[in-house]
């Protein structure tokens, strides 16, 4: 009977498509299993905040869950990520003593509801733990821990895969919703419909009963409502708090988000919502101003953590660009500003690329970038030092029209400020990495390839951040894929990079790109790939680097069969001549920034 039962909760795990369904699954597994009269299964949602209660049996009434936490800095935490124990008695002595300082094993023992412990583990993690009520001594003390063991295994190794699909899930939503709220105010210039829109907004990806947007009166030192959503009754349509007064007055003067884990405990909360437990506000600040504060509010405590304070100061940004046009711009007509602005922003682009390429003995050179709009947000850069060492870049930024030229702004003057005859690629990669988080927005990152040249020893030296893997195609037809270095820029700080390096021989050809080339679609949504890439340079490997490149952007134009590209389209291809002094004809010019693909 105990391995029919074992064998029927094993397949059950395996076909959970979802956490719910798991949890479920598990609580009411172990309770047959076992024989338990209650069951508690805590699971770790939030790598800073230990395991939490996310599913019991029998179910209450109310459904509330027991308020059972068991931290990561309590003894039982550590107790039970390393055990080799299958079950785990919280009443054992021996366990008393292994977690003596434990507030979380204290409380469990008081309460007397939970008897045993099954962990959760995975490799060297503690993914979570079953807690069991008495159980039926028969079956606790059967010879079947090890089967025990492997099923707790089963079931951590399904909770994480569970849970990293289900923030993927959320990850995607969340970018869906910020893209469609920065759409809403790029187009609408009412101040209270864009509001309205973000705290609907943050409510669908941060969950919480009252969501408020408080706006600075400069001339009463006052905050006044501007926008209230909620289950509850809303706040008054002329409240008003004090400059200071309360988290969000606080929040106001200093600029800085909070989160409140029990707002109870906070001396400077300001009840307005008689249900309210936590809270988290942020500023609605743009530039060195700020203009407000979003907050909300949730009737349970520990509600919100760091992702949901990212999410919110992204939503906070939104909204403050929407405040700051309607506050400075509402005489503007939107269409003739954003003109004005892709047009400096365009000029700026030109303005950074080379105006033409260094003549190399033995080497040709051509660079080309294409943009999906007026603007894009690609860059290519060649830099000749007095040692006739030549820098050779080609990056591409998240975003496109002037936020994504802004972008490529910063990415260019960073890195050319970093650059330097001498400098090792992985070493330059490094300090971009750093300076770039400090200088862009957190949704923001970028990729990028940087070589460098020595035309005497035919040698490149590189650091690939994320970037499409330039090809190097040899004169016989193979070629190499240059992917060494490290992840994008801009999001975590202080990575590693490393640098490799190739020898060049007569007759390769080099080919940098960006994604513009490899993802464009054509109408059956089918890329046109680095497969097809490599066909093609392999083909018309002996052209010279401007035929190369205008049979690339030909053929993927083709491909699309449309006349404009979604996405921003660069190469910078450089081939090694036959003879030592290349030609007028093999040498070729940069191109200017186009728009028609010719």
């Amino acid at each position: 009977m105990f391995k029919n039962r074992l064998e029927r909760l094993r397949r059950q795990v395996r076909a959970a498509r979802d956490l719910g369904k798991l949890y479920r699954v598990v609580a009411e597994g172990f309770a047959r299993l076992l024989g338990a009269e209650r069951v508690l299964v805590l699971h770790e949602l939030d790598c800073t905040r230990g395991l939490e209660a996310v599913y019991t049996l029998p179910r209450p009434d109310d459904g509330r869950l027991p308020g059972v936490t068991i931290p990561r800095d309590d003894p039982l935490y550590t107790y039970l990520k390393r055990t080799t124990r299958a079950l785990v008695l919280l009443d054992d002595p021996r366990v008393r003593r292994a977690a003596s300082t434990s507030t979380a094993l204290e409380e469990l023992v008081e309460k007397g509801d939970w008897k045993v412990a099954i962990p959760l583990q995975q490799l060297d993690l503690l993914v979570g733990v079953v807690l069991l009520g008495p159980p039926e001594n028969s079956l606790a003390s059967v010879p079947f821990r090890r089967a025990l063991r492997r099923l707790a295994e089963l079931i951590a190794y399904a909770a994480v895969t569970l849970l990293m699909f289900q923030r993927l899930q959320q990850e995607a939503k969340e970018k869906a919703i910020l893209l469609e709220v920065a759409k809403k105010i790029s187009s609408s210039l009412d101040l209270m419909e864009v509001l309205e829109m973000v705290v609907e907004a943050v409510r669908q990806v941060v969950p919480c009963e009252h969501a408020t947007v408080f706006l600075i009166d400069r001339e009463r030192d006052e905050l006044k409502h501007a926008v209230y959503r909620g289950s509850g009754r809303a706040a008054l349509k002329n409240f008003r708090l004090k400059l200071g007064q309360g988290l969000v007055g606080w929040v106001a003067i200093t600029g800085q988000p909070v989160i409140i884990d029990n707002v109870l405990e906070d001396e400077r909360y300001y009840r307005l919502f008689q249900d309210s437990r936590s809270e988290l506000d942020v500023p609605l600040v743009r530039g060195d101003k700020i203009l407000g504060v979003i907050s909300l509010e949730s009737k349970r405590e520990r509600a919100f953590n760091e992702h949901h304070l990212e999410l919110a100061k992204a939503f906070a940004a939104q909204a403050a660009v929407a405040i700051e046009n309607a506050l400075l711009l509402e005489e503007l007509v939107e269409k003739r500003r954003l003109e004005r602005e892709l047009t400096i922003a365009r000029e700026i682009q030109k303005a950074l690329l080379p105006k033409e390429l260094p003549r190399l003995r033995g080497f040709a050179l051509d660079a080309y970038t294409l943009p999906s709009g007026m603007i894009g947000g690609d860059l290519y850069d060649v830099v000749e030092f007095a040692d006739r060492t030549v820098a050779l870049a080609v990056g591409d930024v998240s975003g496109k029209g002037t936020p994504g030229a802004i972008l490529m702004a910063t990415l260019y003057s960073t890195y050319r400020g970093l650059l330097r005859r001498g400098i090792d690629p992985g070493q330059l990669m490094r300090k971009l990495n750093d300076l770039l988080l400090e200088r862009i927005d957190p949704e923001s990152f970028a990729t990028f390839f940087l070589a460098l040249l020595s035309p005497e020893k035919r040698t490149l030296r590189y650091c690939n951040a994320g970037h499409n893997p330039p090809l190097v195609m040899h004169q016989d037809g193979s070629y190499e894929r240059l992917e060494d270095g490290g992840p994008v820029l801009g999001f975590v700080p202080q990575l590693s990079y490393i640098s490799a390096k190739i020898e060049l021989k007569p007759g390769d050809v080099l080919v940098l790109y960006t994604d513009g080339v490899t993802e464009a679609a054509n109408p059956d949504d089918e890329l046109f790939g680095e497969d097809r890439l490599i066909a093609l340079v392999r083909r018309f490997r002996k052209l010279g680097p401007k035929r190369l490149r205008k049979k690339i952007v030909q053929e993927v134009i083709a491909f699309t069969g449309r006349k404009a590209l979604e996405d921003d389209l660069t190469l910078l291809i450089v081939k090694v001549t036959t003879r030592r002094n290349a030609t007028s004809t093999d040498q070729e010019t940069a191109q200017e920034v186009v728009t028609d693909g010719s």
